[in-house]
């Protein structure tokens, strides 16, 4: 977060150096530093902010290492899956990934529970 804060004044200060420090150039530069300060705390500092990340290097990597187990209603296990994969899920009941091979998954939770466990990366 330092060096985010770091990086800002160090761009703004060239910024009005080079525009000569003209006030509206000042004012538009001080307000674009506390928006990329408070996009810095946001993506650092919260829950949130981090989900979004780990979301955000998930898709641009194809995926994080995980395991996902189904079960049927009884509890009993169906299926279990491990491999780096992005998982999508929807309002309809189901999640769909692609494993490490290639192959579609696509599994229906109404009856039964899907657990998706993130595993350390090695």
């Amino acid at each position: 977060m330092i060096f985010i804060i770091l990086i800002t004044i160090i761009i703004a200060a060239f910024m009005i150096r080079k525009f000569h420090y003209d006030t509206d150039t000042i004012i538009v530069v001080a307000v674009i530093a506390l928006v990329i300060i408070g996009f810095g705390w946001y993506i650092s500092s919260t829950e949130k902010g981090k989900r979004t990340i780990k979301d955000f290097t998930s898709n641009v990597s194809g995926g994080i290492p995980r395991q996902v187990k189904v079960y049927d209603i009884k509890g009993e296990l169906i299926e279990e899956y491990k491999g780096t994969f992005d998982i999508e899920t929807t309002h309809n009941n189901y999640i769909l990934f692609d494993d490490e091979n290639g192959l579609r998954h696509i599994i229906y939770f109404t009856t039964g529970t899907v657990i998706i466990d993130e595993l350390e990366q090695k």
